[in-house]
């Protein structure tokens, strides 16, 4: 009984000091890092404010320049970093000019990887004229995505990259 009583006391102090050695790291330095990381592919991420939560960062109000572009605004991002979950929800995205007839206002987008398949991320996104669901596999360097267009939908010209499928929706499949 002592032994077991030792062992439960020895693994609440692992994870104890586990949970907050997470909580104090400093998450805006692996951000950093994540951007250094997009800058060489000429994606910016700028003008956002950066709000360090527990288990995780904000970002507030920030633009995307993609090779030298100004292409995306979005109002709010939160990435959670969880033991078993990762995730990235963006909101509020808005395409800047030229994009703006390809691309409608984007309610969300939300990226999330699991230990459980680390190979995989799933994408979900929302916006008013269509939903889509999809996911891309690291290992195999295959993307798969499937667009079910609304009652409003309109066709834009990114639709041209998707096949239509008998029950009416789009797909688009890819290797890189």
């Amino acid at each position: 009984m002592k032994i077991l009583k030792r062992f439960i006391y020895i693994d609440f102090m692992f994870i104890a000091f586990f949970v907050i050695g997470f909580v104090l790291f400093p998450k805006t330095n692996l951000y950093f890092g994540f951007e250094k990381e997009l800058k060489k592919y000429e994606i910016i991420i700028s003008d956002e404010t950066i709000i360090e939560r527990s288990f995780g960062l904000q970002l507030i109000d920030g633009n995307i320049y993609a090779q030298g572009i100004k292409s995306i605004n979005f109002k709010e991002a939160n990435i959670d970093f969880k033991i078993y979950r990762n995730t990235i929800d963006i909101k509020s995205i808005s395409p800047f000019s030229a994009l703006k007839s390809m691309v409608p206002d984007i309610l969300y987008i939300s990226l999330s990887h699991s230990i459980f398949n680390p190979t995989i991320i799933h994408i979900k996104s929302l916006s008013s004229e269509w939903s889509i669901r999809g996911f891309v596999d690291i290992k195999n360097r295959k993307i798969n995505i499937v667009l079910i267009p609304k009652k409003n939908f309109k066709r834009r010209e990114f639709l041209n990259l998707f096949a239509k499928t008998t029950k009416g929706n789009y797909k688009y499949e890819q290797k890189f």
